[in-house]
């Protein structure tokens, strides 16, 4: 009697889950996002609000949208390796989906009142409302995510 030994589909889930190595998801305003008043690269401004400045209280929308939401996104990383193993996902829709949430979850945070330092009355006579972080809305909209 002859031992046949079969591959059921651990070949295929090893070579997806390899093309998981050394990917990485970052989210948050990216080197990319262009430019902004007086030309002032985005991501430039976003670093003066997340971190602060000596005039600029540090308003941390990416950090509070990581401390708030890691479980989350670890969550749907799961699923997608989940779905990769049983062959009904692959690796981009996977970091896809983790990118999404997360660029999603940053932008929840901006202008959020309870979260965020508030504005100066001198800023909020000039934009003619409270929400920090929010002025033109360019910053928001520049909030994506990219997979390395």
């Amino acid at each position: 009697m002859a031992v046949v030994d079969r591959d059921l589909g651990f070949n295929r889930i090893v070579t997806n889950i390899r093309q998981l190595d050394g990917r990485t998801v970052n989210a948050g305003i990216l080197r990319d996002a262009g430019t902004g008043k007086n030309g002032v690269p985005i991501v430039e401004y976003a670093t003066y609000n997340e971190y602060g400045t000596s005039r600029i209280p540090s308003r941390p929308f990416v950090r509070i949208a990581s401390d708030e939401n890691r479980d989350a996104w670890l969550g749907i990383a799961g699923k997608g390796v989940g779905r990769i193993i049983d062959g009904t996902g692959n690796v981009d829709g996977c970091c896809d989906a983790v990118g999404q949430r997360m660029r999603d979850d940053i932008k929840k945070v901006i202008g959020d009142k309870s979260k965020l330092a508030p504005n100066a009355l001198s800023t909020i006579r000039r934009k003619g409302h409270d929400k920090p972080l929010i002025d033109t809305g360019l910053m928001k909209s520049k909030v994506n995510y990219r997979v390395d």
